[in-house]
């Protein structure tokens, strides 16, 4: 009876210590990295669009002939690009194929560059071509498509003339604008099973609504060779992206709401990332040809305030480009004297008005309060009446070249690591140039930068341009961008540059040691 009794009591101990077991044992590993974009992509031409929000996807599932590496410098990656003179530019493709296997050929670059310069097609960034040889013409429906300078030299190979240097050029390859397309040319996101791309990823999947996805393309030959499936979630709400980054539903999170970054400042999970943006606060409507008014606004606020308001790792009323980009960087101060005796200047029947200032929905609850902290400042400082309105972002990016509101907030993103990227967002040619400046200075400036020159003159150059800015109050700069991020440490090899694209193409799951 011992002995059986002992038998029992060992059997219970044994299946006490496998059911204990089982429950301390680790969770299975995560196969599957997985993000968030903010607005599911509609179509699948990158020439179509601007916004970092559709370059997370791109940039996965196509690639150039350089690109911008995490350290925001540029890289030949499929290929390589010489100038013969100052306005010949000789390319030769290098080691690149398509998702089926096939190779990247000079027609499939020329193919893009056209479709990015057809007017037809009002591409947002056909500013990339215009010191190519009757690019101009062709915007003005002056000549044909086809007289586009570029010219297919071999298969690999093809040269590109322009009518005015353009030192910049290898800079504006590495935007997916100018990512080869595939002769199939599947724009229709419901065809995406016919899509072939040459980048990292491939699609697998589309399910429209909820989420995308993808899957490593074996034809891409730089690649790491452990690179994972990648789950593409469509979620607006950023609360929500980040209660499933907690729940671990995504292993990346592009972006912390203000309001929660005292709680994830310490965690070894959270990232500070720097932007290369050129956001401002803008006038038009009532305030575009009022000089003293604009100053009064841009002088009462209390920049450091608003620093904190942001949790910003630098001051707003700042340029947002890089400090390192000029010789002494321009800011405007928060001086009340100086605003109210600007304000003094200031009709009654013109300060008395209620002035509307819009922003967008797109940055959530960040840019609604960074515009009611505004609202509050001039109320308080300078006794005007504003009425703060956030809009769609397609609306207010409609008003803002049909007719831009009294104050307005717009984030422009750079597409190449150098200050005339920002400022010519406001050259007289621009489509961005919602501010209406027509300066030949200014132009002179922006002239200026595009010619070859010492490190040290664009500086001085960068400078002045955007002290011109400034004096002239037509914008308030809201300081260098740092956006807070999250990534799980089950995986890496991830990079993001200053242009806000992510790069999966080095991605992995992390080997603990």
């Amino acid at each position: 009876m011992k002995q059986f009794a002992g038998l029992i009591a060992f059997t219970l101990i044994i299946f006490n210590c496998i059911v204990g077991c089982n429950l301390k044992e680790p969770k299975p590993k995560v196969s599957q990295f997985s993000f968030h974009l903010f607005t599911e992509p509609m179509h699948l031409d990158p020439t179509r669009s601007r916004a970092s929000n559709s370059s997370y996807f791109f940039y996965n599932v196509l690639r150039g002939l350089y690109k911008i590496n995490g350290n925001n410098e540029l890289e030949s990656e499929g290929g390589r690009c010489q100038w013969s003179h100052s306005k010949l530019l000789v390319c030769k493709i290098e080691n690149q194929k398509w998702s089926d296997g096939s190779i990247v050929t000079a027609e499939d670059y020329k193919r893009s560059f056209l479709q990015l310069a057809d007017p037809n097609e009002a591409s947002p960034r056909s500013h990339l071509l215009t010191n190519i040889v009757n690019a101009r013409e062709i915007a003005m429906g002056l000549k044909e498509l086809s007289s586009l300078a570029i010219k297919i030299t071999s298969p690999q190979q093809f040269e590109i003339t322009f009518a005015k240097e353009d030192t910049e050029f290898l800079y504006k390859l590495a935007s997916t604008a100018l990512f080869p397309t595939h002769s199939s040319n599947i724009t229709n996101r419901k065809d995406y099973k016919k899509f072939i791309g040459n980048g990292p990823y491939k699609i697998k999947k589309w399910n429209s609504g909820t989420n995308l996805i993808l899957e490593p393309n074996l034809h891409f030959l730089k690649g790491h060779k452990d690179r994972p499936s990648v789950v593409v979630h469509f979620i607006e709400d950023e609360m929500t992206a980040y209660r499933l980054y907690q729940s671990g539903t995504l292993q990346f999170l592009r972006r912390i709401p203000s309001k929660l970054f005292h709680k994830v400042l310490n965690h070894k999970e959270f990232y500070q990332i720097p932007m290369l943006r050129f956001d401002y606060i803008g006038f038009g409507g009532k305030l575009k040809d009022q000089f003293n008014l604009r100053a009064a606004l841009s002088h009462s606020i209390n920049y450091e305030v608003l620093k904190k308001l942001l949790f910003a790792l630098e001051r707003p009323g700042c340029p947002s480009i890089p400090k390192t980009w000029m010789m002494d960087q321009p800011c405007l101060d928060f001086d009340l004297d100086k605003a109210k005796e600007f304000l003094l200047k200031v009709p009654d029947k013109i300060k008395n008005q209620v002035f509307d200032l819009k922003v967008s929905q797109q940055g959530g609850n960040d840019i609604k309060e960074q515009a009611e902290f505004l609202e509050n400042q001039w109320k308080t400082h300078l006794g005007l009446k504003i009425r703060v309105t956030q809009v769609e972002g397609k609306v207010l990016l409609n008003e803002l070249r049909k007719n831009p509101p009294d104050i307005f907030r717009k984030g422009v993103g750079l597409d190449r690591p150098t200050c005339i990227s920002a400022l010519e967002t406001f050259s007289e040619d621009s489509k961005q140039n919602f501010i209406d400046i027509k300066n030949q200075n200014f132009n002179d400036y922006i002239n200026q930068l595009k010619k070859t020159s010492t490190n040290e003159e664009n500086k001085k150059t960068c400078q002045k341009a955007n002290e011109y800015l400034l004096n002239n109050y037509f914008t308030i700069p809201l300081g260098e961008m740092h956006f807070g991020m999250m990534a799980k440490d089950s995986f890496t090899g991830w990079t993001i540059n200053g242009m806000n694209q992510l790069d999966l193409s080095q991605l992995r799951p992390t080997t603990k040691k």
